[in-house]
C-alpha cells in the first residue's frame, strides 16, 4: 500500500503557499497544533498581509498606519513581529478608549443629531455640527450648527454634559472610529491609539533587533528617524489640522472631490463594513492563543492575561 504524505513532511515553500490562502482565525487556530506549525503560522509573511491588505483598507481609523511605508514598519526584523502588530492593532480594537480627561481633551468629534439623519448613517453622511473639547472642561462649536457651549466631565466611564443624557463610549462599527452616543445625538472622532501603539511596538522591535546584534545601532537611530519623520509628517497637531485629519479620515474630502451622486447610489455597508460573521478579522482574540511555549521563552514580552507555564 502506498504511504500517505504527512502534511507537516511538505517542503516549507509549499506549507507557505497553502497557509497563505489561510484567514485570521484559521492561523491562529493552527498555532497550538505544533511546534512547527506554530513558527509556520506566526510567520510574518502572512500577518503582514492581513494587517496593511486586508484589515487596515477596511477601517477608516487606521487610515495612517496605510501612509506609513511598508518599508519604514521594522516589524520584519523579527520572525513573529508582524503577528504582534496584528495584536496590537486588535487589542486596542477591543479595549475601552475612554479611561480619563486626556483621552478628551483637545479632540475634535463630529456631532450628528439622529433625529436628522438620512439611510447612509453616522460617519458617511456630512456631519451636523464640530464640537472641541477644552481642556476648560467645556464643549464648544466650531463649525456647523450654533451649539451652545456646554460643561463635559467623565464620571462612571461615561462623558456626562449639563442637560443632555451621558454620552456612552464605544467604537463606530464602520470605522472603528470613537464614538460617544446617547438617544439622540451620536459624536465621533479619530483614534490616535491605533498609530501610537504600532509606533511603540515598533520601537521595541529596535532595540530588540540591536541587543540581537541583528542590526547595528547607527542603523536603529536611522530607521527610527526615518520612521518618526514620516510619521509626524502625517499627524498635524494644530486645531485646524485634527478637523481635517477627521474629514480626511473618513474620507469627506474625497468624496466631495469625486461628487455624491454615486455615493448616495452606494450600499453603505460597502464602505468599512464590520461584516461580524463573513470577515475573519472581525472575529478572533489574540487572547486566546498562548504565545509561549519553549521556542519562546526570548520572546520580547508576554501579553496581558496570558498563563505562562514553565
Amino acid at each position: 500500500m502506498q504511504r500517505q504524505l504527512l502534511l507537516a513532511e511538505l517542503p516549507v515553500e509549499v506549507l507557505h503557499q497553502i497557509l497563505s490562502n489561510l484567514t485570521v482565525s484559521e492561523l491562529a487556530n493552527l498555532r497550538p497544533v505544533s511546534r512547527s506549525f506554530r513558527y509556520l503560522a506566526t510567520s510574518g509573511t502572512h500577518w503582514r498581509k492581513h494587517l496593511l491588505d486586508i484589515l487596515v483598507p477596511k477601517y477608516a481609523a487606521l487610515h495612517e498606519i496605510s501612509m506609513i511605508p511598508p518599508r519604514l514598519w521594522c516589524f520584519g526584523l523579527i520572525h513573529d513581529g508582524w503577528f504582534r502588530a496584528y495584536c496590537e492593532v486588535n487589542r486596542v480594537i477591543g479595549e475601552p478608549w475612554l479611561r480619563g480627561d486626556d483621552d478628551l481633551i483637545g479632540c475634535h468629534y463630529f456631532v450628528y443629531f439622529k433625529a436628522h439623519l438620512r439611510c447612509r448613517g453616522v460617519g458617511v453622511e456630512e456631519y451636523h455640527s464640530v464640537i472641541r473639547f477644552t481642556d476648560q472642561h467645556v464643549a464648544e462649536a466650531l463649525e456647523g450648527l450654533p451649539l451652545y457651549p456646554r460643561v463635559w466631565r467623565i464620571e462612571d466611564g461615561v462623558m456626562k454634559v449639563s442637560a443632555y443624557p451621558p454620552n456612552v463610549p464605544g467604537r463606530e462599527p464602520r470605522s472603528l472610529c470613537r464614538k460617544l452616543e446617547h438617544v439622540t445625538v451620536a459624536m465621533i472622532s479619530d483614534e490616535p491609539r491605533f498609530m501610537t501603539t504600532l509606533s511603540k511596538l515598533n520601537a521595541t522591535i529596535l532595540e530588540a533587533a540591536v541587543d540581537s546584534q541583528i542590526i547595528s545601532k547607527g542603523e536603529m537611530i536611522t530607521r527610527n528617524q526615518k520612521f518618526e519623520e514620516t510619521r509626524d509628517q502625517l499627524i498635524d497637531r494644530t486645531s485646524e489640522g485634527r478637523q481635517h485629519r477627521l474629514r480626511e479620515i473618513l474620507g469627506f474630502d474625497a468624496r466631495a472631490a469625486a461628487g455624491t451622486a454615486e455615493e448616495e447610489e452606494q450600499d453603505p455597508n460597502d464602505n468599512y463594513s464590520m461584516d461580524e460573521k463573513s470577515s475573519s478579522e472581525s472575529d478572533w482574540d489574540y487572547q486566546d492563543y498562548d504565545m509561549d511555549d519553549e521556542d519562546y521563552e526570548d520572546e520580547l514580552w508576554v501579553y496581558p492575561g496570558q498563563v505562562v507555564e514553565r
